[in-house]
């Protein structure tokens, strides 16, 4: 089956989230069939980022920078494919006012639920300061029913210290919600991490903890300001909009300025 024929199986219109222009099979979870999802996805893929077929419309949020392994992607965190333009149209509409409204809701469970969970995790000496960042801080970024709440937790330690990284984890584990552990490990003057979820509770809020050491990034600051290393687009864009909700010695606001020097040309103009 052929994307228009599946669009208009499920009604004439269906939104998508965050699909990637690297990876087409992430829209296989949302496809309404049992068989044929890859090809769909593919399809799908291809309709966002190289045109959609005749007789199907698509409306995209946005085509923003990501990152995956030393690649920049590109992600559209919003879209909505349709067999009839008006119909496709109000959806998307409706679906970038859900966005908003999503935003705001995030927003304030970081208000009201996190953050004092994040100022009794302040007091612990192991961290040096807590900056949310993410989706739902950057005004370009369309936040959807997909998106965590990204949390850095700066921390006093090497990243290498496994005594100290498991006792820091005990301490994220009392979070509120829905908990993905992303701990970023130094070796040869890059970082490397991937999101692993260590609780599981039933709640309509995820957040992911960034763990990140700044003795390991004062570091490969140096190894990077001699090599002329850039940071990728993706993490300049997110940090520049990060907010820094708890900070000692000016930890964060230090970290957010060492790593934004290292910025690519244009890329937080």
């Amino acid at each position: 089956m052929h994307l228009k024929q599946y669009i208009k199986k499920v009604g004439g219109v269906q939104t998508f989230y965050r699909i990637y222009d690297y990876y087409a099979q992430c829209a296989v979870p949302q496809i309404k069939l049992k068989t044929g999802r890859a090809g769909l996805a593919k399809e799908i893929q291809d309709a966002v980022f190289r045109g959609a077929p005749k007789g199907v419309f698509v409306f995209i949020s946005d085509l923003a920078n990501y990152i995956y392994y030393d690649k920049e992607p590109k992600i559209a965190s919003i879209v909505t494919i349709a067999t009839d333009r008006w119909r496709g149209k109000e959806e998307f509409k409706a679906e970038l006012k859900k966005s908003a409204e999503i935003r705001r809701d995030y927003l304030n469970y970081v208000q009201a639920t996190l953050k004092p969970f994040l100022k009794n995790l302040i007091k612990s000496p192991l961290v040096a300061g807590i900056i949310l960042r993410g989706d739902i801080m950057d005004p370009k970024r369309f936040p959807s029913k997909a998106s965590d709440i990204d949390i850095v937790i700066l921390t006093n330690f090497k990243s290498d210290d496994a005594e100290k990284r498991e006792q820091i984890i005990k301490l994220i584990k009392k979070s509120p919600c829905n908990v993905v552990l992303d701990y970023y490990k130094f070796n040869d003057g890059s970082f490397h991490s991937s999101g692993v979820p260590i609780t599981n509770r039933k709640s309509n809020y995820k957040v992911e903890y960034a763990i990140i050491s700044l003795p390991s990034v004062a570091r490969a600051y140096i190894i990077w300001k001699k090599s002329g290393k850039k940071i990728k687009k993706y993490d300049a864009e997110n940090f520049l909009c990060a907010k820094i909700l708890f900070d000692k010695n000016n930890s964060a606001k230090k970290f957010l300025k060492m790593l934004l020097s290292l910025a690519p040309k244009g890329s937080i103009a």
